[in-house]
Formats: C-alpha cells, structure tokens, sequence
C-alpha cells in the first residue's frame, strides 16, 4: 500500500490545486480512470492473495506445531515401549531362574519321596510284624529297638525335608504366577502403546503431507503476488505518465463576473493554533520520509496517519467551504475543505461524509466518520498552502 500512496500523492497534488474548475467526475481524463480502476482491482486481488498467504502462514505454524508435538510424543511412547521391553526381558530372566529352582525342587522332591518308599520297603522287609517272631529273630531286642529308632527318625527327617521342598515349590510357583501375571500386564501395555505409536505415526504423515502441501500453494500464490505486484509496477509507470499529462495542461483561469482576480496568497496561523480533526492524539506514521518494514522501502507521507477507531468523528479544523469529494485508491474517501487566503486541509479514509461539494461548514462541525483499511483504522489528515504543503503537525494545538 505504501507504494501505491507514492504514485496517488501527485492527483491529490491536482485535486488540490486545481479544485476551481475540475468537476468531481472530470478530475482526471477517461484514461486515468481507467487505468486508476484497473490498478484498484489489481491491489484488491494483492490484498486477497496476501490474506491467503497469511491463512496459510498461519496454516502452516498450526500444522508444524502440531507435527513437532506428535514428534515428541511419538519419541515418549518410543522409550516408554523401549523400557517395557527391557522390563519384560527382566521378567522373563526371572521366570526362568525361578522355574529352574522349582524344576530343581521338584526332582529333590522326587529323591525323597524315593528314599522314603526305599526305606518304607528296607522296613517291610526286615522289619517284625508279630510278637512270636520275637522269640525265634535272631536279633536281640536291643538292636531291633535301635532299628526301629533310626527308621523312625529317617522317616521324620525325610517327611520334614519333603515338607520343606513342598512349601518352597508352592513360594516358586506363586512367584512365577506373579511374575507372568506382571509380564502378561506389562506386555498388553506394550500392545497399547504400539497402537499409539501407530496412530501417532499415521498424524505425523499426515502433518507431514499437509504441510508439503501448505508450502506447494504458499509457492503457487507467492508466484501470483510477484506476478500481480510487477503488474501493478507497470500500472503506476502508466499512471504517472498520464499525471504528467493532465499536470501539463493549461489551467484556465475563472473568476466571478465584474470581479478582479487577484494573485493567491495563503495565509497561514502561527504554529499550534489548529483543533485537531479527531479526538485521537496519537500519530502512528508521521509527515515526510517513513519505512514501510514490510518491503524495506522508503516513501513521502503528504500528511499524517492519526490512529482512531473505525467510526470516529471527523471535525473540520477551520471555517470554510467543500472544495471537493472523491475517491482514490490508497486514499479511500476523501474531503477536501477550502479555507480561503490559499489554506485547503484533506481528510481521507473516510467510511462515510456528512457534506456535499460547495457546503460552507463551520470550525468544528463534523464533515464525516473514520474508516478502516489494511493499513489499519486511522484518519489520513493533510495540509496545503497555495501549491505548498505543510506538516499538519506543526499547525495543530
């Protein structure tokens, strides 16, 4: 938009000038309109097209955060399964040393239970079984009271050791139970966070595809905005050539009937001794030389930017009359107010007047309401004496 104001300041420089005999539809020839028509619709597609790229900026912010998120989560679950596994492992390792011990139990059991049948046997087999062959046993009934002492306490050990063997195989086989209850667990947890992992995986993709696809049209209508802004380049070489041409046009000199013309002398007040046109008093871009950050450029603002919300009532800053009503691209509506002694004062991006061309309007009274454009809510304000313009700044109280 910048661009466009430096090309718009020489027809405000016209409109301004000569407001005595251009009508507000012969301010400029057919031709001027023509290609100032053809500009505007080229700047409204530029807009469009960088409020495109500017939803797919921010397409693409939303998507990359989105693709960074998941890659973190994706890495999570990816140690979360790799711990599991090692957990698992573990667990495994466990059963086994534990099912080895209650193999080796197990067996240890099955030699005492053999012993024991082997002794019960060695019993029946030497052992009295009536009290007659007491008498006729060769064995004195001190050894035979010392066998039956030592088989009893064999056969108590052995018993005792069976027991033993037994609870230590039922510990075993409840840890083992234990051990695959966790590691059945541990592995349904597992099977989860692979599904998670998958469906993580399967958004980075489409993150992925989304955001090749965000920067394929990012690429198309970044070409489309070259194309249209080297468009707009040769609109603004046509244009000034067109300017020059109304610019070189003899001015005719009209005056009242039995009315001498006299030369314009502009009279200024001193410094300061001007109402400002809005309430606001902030200027956000100021008179003069200014950078526009977004292209790195420099371009001459004829007046100031006064930031006011869209709707604000627009004063005339002195008495006088309305000179002219217009629109231009970069400019919008706009107003410009005769004050007399050569003094004119323009009020621009307007979204709405409350005057007609020739209305004679007093100090103060509203002459219209502020707009809004992609440069923001503000009020364009200039200040001109004679063919002169001034720094509206230096004039305002």
């Amino acid at each position: 938009m910048m661009w466009l104001k430096k090309i718009l300041i020489p027809i405000i420089t016209i409109l301004i000038i000569t407001p005595h005999y251009l009508g507000s539809e012969d301010i400029v020839s057919n031709d001027l309109k023509k290609q100032q028509r053809e500009l505007d619709r080229i700047n409204k597609s530029i807009n469009e097209t960088k409020s495109k790229l500017n939803k797919l900026n921010k397409q693409e912010k939303s998507t990359l955060k989105s693709l960074k998120a998941n890659q973190r989560h994706s890495q999570e679950v990816a140690r979360l399964i790799a711990l599991l596994e090692a957990q698992l492992n573990e667990l495994q390792i466990q059963i086994k040393v534990r099912d080895s011990i209650y193999y080796g139990l197990s067996n240890k059991l099955s030699t005492l239970l053999f012993e024991y049948a082997e002794l019960a046997r060695a019993v029946y087999l030497e052992g009295i079984t009536e009290e007659s062959e007491v008498v006729f046993s060769r064995k004195s009934f001190t050894e035979q009271t010392q066998n039956e002492i030592y088989y009893s306490y064999l056969t108590d050990f052995l018993d005792s050791q069976a027991k033993n063997i037994d609870l230590m195989r039922i510990k075993v086989s409840t840890e083992i139970g234990q051990l695959r209850d966790k590691s059945d667990y541990q592995q349904e947890l597992k099977g989860v966070k692979k599904r998670e992992q998958n469906i993580i995986t399967k958004n980075i993709n489409q993150n992925q595809v989304a955001l090749s696809q965000i920067k394929k049209d990012t690429k198309v209508l970044q070409e489309q905005l070259n194309k249209m802004m080297q468009s707009a380049s040769k609109l603004k070489g046509i244009i000034a050539s067109l300017i020059r041409t109304e610019t070189n046009k003899p001015i005719p000199k009209v005056k009242k009937p039995n009315q001498p013309e006299q030369p314009q002398t502009a009279t200024v007040n001193p410094s300061g001794n001007y109402p400002w046109p809005v309430d606001s008093r902030r200027i956000f871009r100021g008179y003069g030389q200014q950078k526009n950050k977004e292209t790195d450029t420099y371009f001459d603002n004829p007046g100031i930017d006064i930031a006011t919300a869209s709707g604000s009532a627009v004063r005339n800053i002195e008495d006088g009359e309305v000179s002219l009503i217009h629109w231009l691209p970069g400019y919008g509506t706009l107003v410009i107010m005769n004050h007399g002694s050569g003094l004119r004062s323009v009020y621009a991006n307007l979204s709405s007047v409350n005057v007609r061309k020739g209305d004679r309007v007093g100090k103060g009274a509203v002459i219209g309401r502020t707009g809004e454009s992609v440069e923001g809510e503000f009020l364009h304000f200039e200040l001109w004496s004679g063919n002169s313009r001034l720094n509206p700044r230096s004039y305002l109280r």
